[in-house]
């Protein structure tokens, strides 16, 4: 499960950018883009998208650009947050169906 980095030129909820909905992911994929975000500051980050096998939709993670983390260490420690959550609050869900 590679992590292969692409380039957008931005990410944003407004006409001319890139919704989130429009990277296409499959299951077990893991995807790492530089995007900049938003349309006027166009803040230099990390897109990591995240489709775990089992899990009824992906994660889209945005991260701060050249960080030192590898993108599957992102990945676990955000699912041992959300898993921590879970515990804390029966509410919180964590991806799989």
């Amino acid at each position: 499960m590679g992590a292969e980095p692409g380039t957008v030129s931005w990410v944003t909820s407004t006409p001319g950018g890139q919704t989130l909905g429009r990277f296409k992911i499959k299951p077990g994929q893991l995807l790492r883009y530089s995007v900049l975000y938003h349309s006027r500051k166009k803040e230099p980050l990390d897109l990591i998208i995240y489709f775990g096998k089992g899990y009824k939709e992906p994660w889209y993670l945005l991260v701060p650009a050249g960080i030192s983390l590898k993108t599957q260490e992102i990945i676990e420690l955000y699912a041992n947050t959300l898993l921590r959550l879970k515990f804390t609050d029966p509410k919180v869900k964590v991806g799989k169906s």
